[in-house]
């Protein structure tokens, strides 16, 4: 009888052993799986928010150099992002498309025919034989928030780019004229004080960890993966 429950004592404490073991396991991986959602969810967070502090090819800009790769008629880009072609110029930000183009001098608004559609842009004198620029957008626009003004005979054109939410930047106002090279695009870096709370602490957190690297010390989400393996404790002796 004794021996029966020494065994039964001895299994017993081998489930318990057993059972403490899947739990800290289960813990650590638990906390393995939290840190890696939470890295992947910064890393999206960063792409989506912070591309434009420096700027590097996003997806769509890469896709657009593949494209590229084997034309021959690019044209670099200008300081405004844009290209200055022989009869307009045009330049973007993140929000906008900017085109000027050059009338005769002392040209007045009634003497132009100026069109701005979601999809398209007409821009020309009343009785010029073609437009200046006619066609169809690189992207859709927001129309209503679009505009357009004539000082000196310079007229202006403002396209309110359709999607604020991600970067995107143009090769060209409107498809079939001469594009931009993509590769020659600098963007201009976003200053830290426009960014909101959130965007700020990711790009201290990337300076952080560039910084942690540079030292060859662990970054913030190695440390924090480290410390949750701390507290999960070490690992049970096998008997």
């Amino acid at each position: 009888m004794t021996i029966v429950r020494l065994f039964c004592f001895q299994c017993i404490n081998s489930v318990r052993e057993h059972s403490d073991q899947v739990k800290r396991i289960n813990h650590v991986a638990l906390c393995s799986l939290f840190f890696f959602r939470r890295q992947e969810k910064q890393l999206f967070f960063f792409w989506s928010k912070i591309r434009f502090i420096s700027p590097p090819l996003g997806e769509k800009m890469a896709n657009l150099v593949e494209l590229q790769k084997d034309r021959t008629d690019l044209l670099p880009s200008n300081d405004r992002c844009g290209v200055d072609l022989p009869h307009y110029s045009w330049g973007q930000g993140d929000t906008d498309v900017t085109v000027t183009i050059p009338f005769p001098a002392g040209t007045r608004a009634k003497q132009l025919i100026i069109t701005i559609t979601p999809d398209s842009l007409s821009v020309g004198l009343q009785k010029a034989p073609a437009p200046v620029l006619c066609g169809k957008l690189y992207k859709v626009i927001k129309s209503a928030d679009s505009s357009w003004q004539i000082d000196n005979g310079v007229v202006t054109v403002t396209l309110a780019k359709g999607n604020f939410q991600y970067e995107e930047w143009w090769p060209c106002v409107v498809q079939g004229e001469p594009e931009m090279d993509i590769r020659t695009l600098r963007p201009p870096a976003k200053n830290m004080r426009d960014l909101d709370d959130g965007a700020q602490a990711t790009v201290a957190k990337l300076m952080f960890d560039q910084e942690q690297k540079r030292k060859g010390l662990p970054t913030s989400d190695e440390l924090k993966y480290q410390e949750a393996l701390r507290q999960a404790g070490p690992p049970p002796v096998a008997q």
